[in-house]
């Protein structure tokens, strides 16, 4: 997705973005990223929030797994559920260094739901996914793909991922890790000018899971700037 919109934005037939991609179809190191707060993560119906200087907010339909440590101690995937990575795209595609920005935010800068299918339950190779956005009770976007291992373009599938995020940070007893698994789905400003605002609601579908959706509301007025803004 972010090759497609770093061209959109800059013109460039090459760019960092398609080095990378190419280098993690090749066996090479994948980009993998944290939300930082935990707090910020939503439920099914819960708000995601739309910060002041956002400049094109967009969802990312996204399957994710859920791993924890079996009673050995070895990492195991216990299932899969739906994930929408909101992403500020406008900032991300004028610079690779401001993904940190563009992915994190308090309030609400990512969801996942509706519920959890354990990992013997599903199938996960080929998953269909479909995104829809409704502003002022009219559908104004609307997408549909598909996700799943047949679809990753690297070697070893969900276990590149994996590999290079666990041998990184192991996990501890007694903790969950969710791994997004990154979007078959890609908004450009033709398909949603201007991006998400505040108002809209984001419906996504995940096949074997169900839906998950989330409304966009307001990033609430801070108001802890005073003293920098007179020191500066």
């Amino acid at each position: 997705m972010r090759e497609i919109e770093a061209k959109q934005a800059t013109g460039d037939a090459v760019n960092v973005y398609d080095q990378k991609y190419r280098e993690c179809a090749q066996g090479g190191t994948p980009e993998l990223f944290a939300k930082n707060d935990t707090a910020a993560l939503a439920g099914h119906g819960d708000p995601i929030s739309h910060p002041h200087n956002t400049q094109r907010l967009v969802p990312e339909t996204e399957l994710v797994t859920i791993y924890g440590l079996n009673g050995t101690g070895q990492i195991e995937r216990l299932g899969y559920t739906g994930g929408n990575d909101y992403t500020d795209n406008g900032i991300e595609a004028e610079n690779p260094l401001n993904l940190p920005q563009a992915k994190n935010w308090s309030h609400g800068c990512a969801s996942l739901g509706p519920l959890m299918v354990t990992n013997s339950a599903y199938n996960d190779s080929s998953v269909a996914v479909s995104c829809e956005v409704i502003r002022n009770n009219t559908r104004i976007a609307y997408k549909e793909g598909h996700t799943g291992q047949n679809h990753l373009n690297m070697p070893d599938g969900l276990f590149h991922l994996e590999r290079s995020l666990f041998s990184r940070l192991p996990l501890e007893p007694d903790t969950l890790q969710i791994l997004y698994w990154g979007t078959p789905i890609v908004f450009s400003d033709h398909d949603l000018e201007s991006g998400l605002r505040e108002g809209d609601r984001v419906c996504m579908t995940f096949e074997g899971i169900g839906p998950l959706e989330n409304p966009i509301v307001a990033f609430p007025q801070i108001h802890q700037l005073q003293w920098l803004n007179n020191h500066r």
